[in-house]
């Protein structure tokens, strides 16, 4: 099972309309790694001030993990609570 993916991220101006193509993109990227990649968890983490990623992380079922250096907060979500969440929807 592969545990190290290099992280991706975007700045862009936020709209409503980017916030739900966001979340979506954020499930497929959460289908993908689970899923074909068979990663065994993911993370992601953003600065203090993007509550727009913040809660795109909480949409798609990512647990607070703590703050990062930057005092930013991170969230993770294992492969068998995915699943999980995937049985129960």
């Amino acid at each position: 099972m592969r545990t190290n993916v290099p992280a991706f991220h975007r700045k862009c101006k936020f709209s409503p309309l980017k916030g739900e193509l966001f979340t979506e993109a954020a499930r497929a990227i959460l289908a993908y790694a689970f899923d074909d990649m068979g990663l065994a968890a993911v993370n992601g983490s953003t600065g203090p001030e993007n509550i727009a990623s913040k809660r795109v992380m909480e949409k798609i079922g990512m647990c607070y993990v703590g703050l990062n250096d930057d005092g930013g907060p991170t969230f993770t979500l294992t492969q068998e609570v995915y699943k999980l969440d995937r049985e129960w929807s």
